[in-house]
């Protein structure tokens, strides 16, 4: 038995006794910053499987502090996975496991106070989920997530969405004066570059 195949082990031990979930997301973001993404594939699907298969587990997930599950799944394992096919350059597959964290958010927001979890911040998923749309060049889909992020990420989320859409906008050549409008948006909002782009283009 390897390494990971112990983290997995541990990990069903750890799920099914009700203990403290914290380790087993450690090994899994361990994984991730090494570039093993093939393992952290392997444990973060093993982590979802064990997850799905158990209907009414939601508060061992409120007991393992780094994330919380209102569909009985935990967030990061998608987050995570999400990112690794990203970088193997599979976009569909990372943009399978991106649109379920954002529909489950969108669903969620506002009932609890953490509803992505730690790995990443919320605006982070859009535009993460935005840019797998964009790398396989389906432009209305990848603008379309981000105007839904701004449109449910509450305007303190808002300025990186804004931001990136304006780029997205001026770089397909859709409607100039309203991605500057966008681009304008997130500067006011703190996106300092933003004001190099309106520079650059909208005069």
């Amino acid at each position: 038995m390897d390494s990971l195949d112990k983290a997995i082990d541990l990990y069903r031990q750890v799920y099914d006794n009700n203990r403290d979930l914290y380790c087993i997301n450690k090994v899994l973001r361990l994984l991730y910053f090494k570039e093993e993404y093939m393992k952290a594939i392997k444990l973060s699907s093993k982590m979802i499987d064990c997850e799905l298969r158990d209907n009414g587990r939601s508060q061992y997930s409120m007991n393992a502090r780094w994330s919380f599950s209102i569909t009985n799944v935990e967030y990061d394992p998608y987050i995570i996975r999400a990112r690794c096919k990203d970088h193997l350059e599979d976009y569909r597959g990372c943009i399978k496991d991106y649109t379920h964290v954002v529909n489950t958010y969108i669903e969620t927001e506002g009932k609890h106070p953490n509803p992505v979890g730690l790995f990443t911040k919320p605006a982070g998923v859009f535009i993460e989920l935005a840019l797998a749309h964009y790398k396989i060049e389906q432009f209305d889909s990848c603008k379309n997530v981000l105007i839904k992020g701004i449109e449910n990420l509450g305007k303190s989320n808002t300025a990186q969405p804004k931001y990136v859409l304006g780029q997205v906008m001026i770089f397909t050549k859709d409607n100039i004066d309203k991605a500057c409008l966008y681009l304008s948006e997130a500067g006011e909002e703190g996106v300092e570059e933003a004001y190099k782009l309106i520079k650059e283009y909208c005069n």
